[in-house]
This record gives structure tokens, sequence and C-alpha cells, in this order.
């Protein structure tokens, strides 16, 4: 796991100490090493920068960027099938000198070219340039695991782990895109579609992109969607629940053993619930297996290292939990935006980077089970997303008018805007899921223009449940949960591995009928059941719980004073981008006592410390 960063400068104006620069600001995400290349040509400079974390192959011989014949490469992340592709390679010719994926990966890519990227199973991000064609090619994993950023201007192409790595390079315009604020108050997080700045980007999860430093052209094409998968059913045949049940179970415990693939010892981030209890049973028969881990509060009510506890007593792992007390809110709140450089709403981060600091001090590599909501329509908005599409599908238009006037409430809003569309399942989940409908971020972000870009607006799954979980595993998932594990764990170079996210279970799971996701009233219903097999059934049912943090008690105690002296007035008019008398009028609601916009102060506070510490 590893910091990637790079540069192209047609005006010959960047230098070694401005690479080096963008790559030290990386530093977190590989503390083991650190290196870079630099070449003047005949129309451009180009510089490529790395700072590893050593998973696989100590050695100097895996060091980067990799450099083999005209091939230069800058990667992040973890090839795990990279054994069998260098088998392959070597029965056509190709000699290896180190036991590294990266060294699979160049020459990966000299012999199959572009296509290359079909034959990866892993999670990564990286570029690579090519001095013979003159060509670099950024590529990003199909689960969007591992981030990459991107700016292009006609002088300049700067590209890298972490915007921070951008904002490193002199000509990089430290410019907001009033968009991407109202986006990012809609939702939590800024949409993969977006960037909080301008002319820049984020690769978007399963894309490669192919430049020609020659002829200023970008050629971007979508290498995987998981739409496909839901476009191809599995075969009537293999519909009988005994054999699904068989093949979870093998392709599960597939998915979990690529990830135990490491030269260290390995942990493993355990909640109590189906997902991780699952992954816990099956990385545990691993021999670098160490010990599972879970981060719990003083509040009891949020607390799952009990459940957590139980588990692993049942399947006899070592375990330790950890209590994050109120008052370290306080320090991991100000952190946060150092960690996320570009606003990011989800109040869970401060309890993931509080556990990522607590187990960095064991291990280098854990194993997590995101995913499996996304992919089993384990959450609670799916099954209200159905009942609501059906309730106003039979809704009296005398009901549906009336409805439509305009109440101020934020819940009624929501509903203004799944009427609008209410025959679209897509539609009806994205409105669940936001923090503030599209009305209320235009009383709140100055210059806010609601559009229905960010919602994928293509060919949705015929099925309603398959077109709530393509929209929620292509948007929420990605930018929401995969940017969270990411930059929590990489802040103290810690990596992250997702079992659930192995993309031949995702393309297997998603080509499942949607009546073993949901079936009647049961969540995971093929999931569960495969759960009962192995765990005893009255370890794991419990109403849902997710990880969440007592956000309201410390916005009123121990965080109550950096709200306050962070959203002032002054403040604010500072840069413009909100409207004051909005926010005052939720802070004057709040500690009026009223929970209604809890979230949104969260999203506030986070905004402003974010523009504190970048601009």
């Amino acid at each position: 796991m590893c910091g990637i960063t790079g540069l192209v400068d047609f005006r010959y104006k960047s230098s070694r100490q401005i690479l080096r620069q963008m790559y030290s600001s990386l530093s977190h995400r590989g503390p083991d090493a650190s290196g870079e290349y630099w070449k003047s040509m005949p129309l451009y400079q180009i510089g490529l920068g790395h700072t590893r974390l050593s998973l696989l192959d100590d050695s100097a011989l895996a060091s980067q960027p990799y450099r083999w014949k005209h091939w230069v490469l800058v990667f992040n992340g973890e090839i795990y099938n990279f054994r069998e592709i260098r088998h392959t390679l070597q029965r056509k010719g190709y000699y290896f000198e180190s036991e590294s994926d990266t060294e699979v990966l160049v020459k990966a890519f000299d012999y199959w070219g572009e296509t290359a990227v079909q034959q990866l199973t892993g999670m990564f991000a990286f570029g690579l340039y090519n001095q013979e064609s003159q060509q670099l090619i950024l590529v990003r994993d199909r689960a969007g695991t591992k981030p990459l950023y991107m700016y292009q201007s006609k002088n300049v192409i700067l590209f890298g782990s972490e915007l921070k790595a951008l904002m490193a390079h002199p000509d990089f315009p430290r410019k907001i895109q009033n968009q991407s604020v109202g986006l990012y108050f809609q939702y939590g997080y800024v949409p993969s579609s977006h960037c909080i700045f301008e002319q820049t980007h984020k690769v978007r999860a399963g894309q490669i992109l192919v430049i020609d430093l020659q002829q200023h052209t970008t050629r971007y094409q979508t290498y995987w969607s998981i739409l496909d998968s839901f476009s191809q059913p599995i075969a009537r045949q293999y519909h009988a629940e005994s054999f699904l049940l068989h093949e979870l179970d093998q392709r599960l415990d597939t998915a979990c053993q690529t990830r135990m693939t490491a030269d260290h010892l390995i942990g493993l981030y355990l909640s109590g619930g189906y997902d991780s209890s699952l992954v816990a049973y099956y990385a545990r028969k691993h021999s670098n297996f160490h010990k599972a881990y879970c981060l719990g509060f003083e509040e009891n009510e949020y607390s799952e290292i009990p459940f957590a506890q139980q588990i692993a007593q049942h399947l006899e792992i070592p375990f330790e939990g950890f209590i994050l007390e109120n008052q370290e809110s306080i320090y991991l709140t100000r952190q946060l935006p150092e960690v996320f450089d570009e606003p990011f709403g989800d109040s869970s981060a401060v309890a993931c980077l509080a556990l990522s600091q607590r187990v960095r001090s064991s291990v280098k590599a854990v194993v997590s089970a995101e995913g499996g909501d996304e992919l089993w329509a384990g959450y609670p908005r799916y099954v209200q997303s159905l009942r609501l599409l059906q309730g106003l599908t039979f809704a009296p238009n005398s009901v549906v008018r009336w409805l439509l006037k305009p109440f101020k409430h934020r819940k009624y809003a929501k509903l203004r805007h799944i009427l609008a569309h209410p025959q679209n399942p897509v539609w009806v989940l994205d409105a669940v899921s936001q923090t503030l409908s599209s009305n209320l971020v235009t009383s709140l972000v100055q210059d806010f223009i609601p559009n229905s870009e960010y919602t994928f607006r293509k060919a949705f799954p015929n099925d309603p449940i398959h077109a709530m979980l393509y929209w929620d595993y292509s948007q929420y998932l990605v930018d929401d949960l995969m940017v969270k594990a990411d930059r929590t764990g990489m802040a103290v170079g810690l990596e992250i591995r997702e079992p659930m996210l192995h993309h031949p279970w995702v393309e297997w799971v998603s080509s499942l009928p949607s009546q073993y996701k949901i079936k009647g009233l049961e969540q995971k219903y093929l999931l569960k059941k495969l759960a009962h097999q192995k765990i005893p059934h009255t370890l794991l049912d419990r109403p849902k719980k997710g990880f969440g943090v007592p956000l309201s008690k410390w916005l009123r105690g121990s965080l109550k004073e950096l709200v306050l002296d962070t959203l002032t007035t002054s403040a604010l008019e500072q840069h413009g981008l909100l409207n004051t008398a909005t926010v005052n009028r939720y802070l004057k609601h709040f500690y009026g006592g009223s929970d209604s916009y809890t979230t949104t102060l969260w999203h506030l506070l986070q905004f402003q410390l974010w523009y504190n510490r970048w601009l």
C-alpha cells in the first residue's frame, strides 16, 4: 500500500523539488520508503513520485517508481492474483527478479497492453508512463477502493492518491466549485463525478485513462461496471438454494483467502454483525491471521464490543476492544481535515480513525467487511424505499397534490423530490439517502443549482432492488465508505482490505435474482442462511446496528466549543459560500433542543474546518 503522484509540465516550469514536495505530502501512506523518476522530454517534463508501505517483498527489487524497458510505474494497492499472472507471463518468456506484484503489473501491460487491466484481481490505482509511445496511463480499480485524483490544464497534468499532493504544486488553482459544495451538503461527500476544486476530478472506479502527451488528447474507457453483472442474471437451472449456498460458501472463502496474502500478520475489524462475522469465520483459517479488533464508546447503546466479543469467543480467535472516550473526539475531529483533504461528512470517520491509530501498533493490514450491505440490500433504506415506492404508486392524485405543497420541514422536501419521479426506485433511494434535499441545499449554499447528473441517469436494471443496489454500489460505496476506509487507514500507514469487494464475488452476487437479497421482509436472505450454517443463530440475530457515533451528545458536549468557535458569522463571510442566516438558524434549532439538523451541523463543522486548513 502506497502513495503515488505525478506531474507533466508542458512549460518546463516544474522541478524535482516540486515533485518531492508532492510525494512527501503522502509520506503517511507509505512510511517505509520513497522514490522518484524525473525526465525532460522534447515537449514536456515528467515526474513520478512514490511512498511505500511494504507488505510483499520488502527488498529494493520492488522499489518504485519501477522502471523496466520503456515503462515507468507508480502503483498503489495489491494485485491478489499476481502469482497466477506471473506464471502465465513466464510461459510467454518473461523473466522475474522480484516477488512483487509491481513487477508483474509492468510486464502484464508490456504483454497485453491496456487489456492487461482485465487480468487484474485486487485493489489498485496506478500511473504507468510509456516512454516509447509517450503515453501516460491512469487506472483505478473496479470498486474504487484506492483513490486517484487528476488535474488537467493546457500547461500541466497532475495526479495523486490524495488532493494534498496536487495542492503541493504551485500551478494547482485552489478554486472551489460551488456545485460540489452543494452536493457535499446534500450527501455528506463529494460524488466521484465532481471534485471540490474546479478542473479537478477523480478517476472513476473501473476506469482507465490514456493520455497522449504528444497530441494532448485524453481517452477515457470504462473497463468494468457492476451494471453488466445485473444485466446477465444467473441461469434458472442454478437457482436451487442448496446449490447457491454451496457456491456462496466457496466463493466467499476464496475472496477472504486472497486478502490474507502478505509477508506480515493481518488483523480483522469485527463488529459482530453478519458481514464481519462471516469474514472472521473464513479469515481465521489462515496462518498469518493475528487478531480481531473492535471500537466502542462510553455510551453502551453505540458500542458493538459485546457482540464482537461473543463472535470472537465462539470462533476462538484473539480479540481486543477499545473504548473511545468522549473527550478524545475533540482531538480526532480536529485531525479529520488533514486526513480528508476534500470535505467529508461521515461522522463515523472519527471512530474509524481512532481504531486505525490503535490497531497500527500491531499490524500493517486488516481485513474488513465493507460492501455486504450494498450487495445484499442490508440497509433499512432499501425496504423503506420499496414501501414508499409502492405506496406512492397507488396514492390518489389528490393526496399527491397535497403532498406537493411547499411545506418547510426537510422530510417533506425529500418527499417532493420523490414525487417528481414516483416510478423510479433510484430517485426514491436517492431522496431517502440524502442529508438535505436539493431545495434545502439551495437555501444553504450560495449559487447552487440542483441537477440530477450525479444520480447516474442511464439505463438501470429493470428490477427495483437491483436498481437501488446499483446506485448505492456506484455512489455511496465508492464515495463514502471506500474514502473513509482508505483515508483513515492510510493516515497511519494501515492497509484495509475488503474481501466482499473481490470482483468475481461481486459479479456472481449481482447476477443472483433479487429475491435472494430481500425475501419478504428478510434482508440479506441468502447471506444470512449461510451465516447461520457457520455461527449460531442466537449470536447474530438482532436489529441492524450501523457503525455510528454519539454525534448529538458530542456536539452538545465535548465539541460544543469547537462548533461555536468555528461556525462564526465572520468565518463564514470570509468565503461567502454559505448563507449565514441559514447556518445560524440550524445552530439555534440544534442548541435549542432539536435534533433535526444534527448531521447537517456536523457537515458544516467539517466543511469549515477543511476550509480553514486548506484555503
